[in-house]
């Protein structure tokens, strides 16, 4: 089973973006482009179908925050476009699709669609077909990994005044 082409809806400036998939793939574009949010969707939507208990086109599921391994912004309810998610079935949310190919060509489809859920979770649904499933379930199953070029870097910044900054500043260089 071969990962062949992606589609993200409706996540951060992305309205709707189509790609084919090659063996090497390298995204190049000007600053505020949207590389990093092809990254994003993809790595949040194969870490909820790795987390969620079942994905299902009729029902929906949630996944909370807690629970994730990754999430691109503690403020996850504002990754719609244009609009942020809501936690009803007609309010925004986002879409990834991945595309695969087995053996036979024959081409099948894995769907997320995400959205805000009450409780501080993400709503899940979708399409996950018996013949990817081993592709993002398991569990020594990793279908992908998202280590931004500047790593280590948090969501959000702590402001601390000068005197705490010096007085750790001290504290690490006596402990070398």
């Amino acid at each position: 089973m071969q990962l062949k082409g992606i589609q993200i809806e409706k996540f951060k400036r992305i309205e709707n973006i189509d790609l084919s998939l090659s063996d090497l793939n390298i995204l190049v574009g000007a600053n505020g482009s949207g590389k990093s949010s092809i990254l994003q969707a993809l790595h949040l939507a194969s870490c909820l179908m790795r987390q969620a208990d079942r994905i299902r086109t009729g029902s929906t599921v949630m996944v909370r925050v807690n629970d994730l391994d990754y999430l691109p912004t503690d403020e996850y309810w504002r990754l719609g476009n244009d609009a942020d998610w809501g936690n009803r079935a007609d309010s925004p949310s986002s879409t990834v699709h991945f595309k695969f190919q087995d053996d036979n060509d024959t081409e099948v489809t894995a769907r997320l669609e995400m959205r805000s859920a009450r409780n501080a979770g993400i709503s899940v649904k979708g399409e996950l077909p018996e013949e990817v499933r081993p592709q993002f379930r398991g569990d020594e199953v990793f279908f992908s990994g998202f280590i931004p070029g500047i790593s280590g870097i948090p969501n959000t910044e702590q402001k601390n005044s000068k005197r705490v900054v010096l007085k750790a500043c001290l504290l690490i260089s006596t402990q070398k």
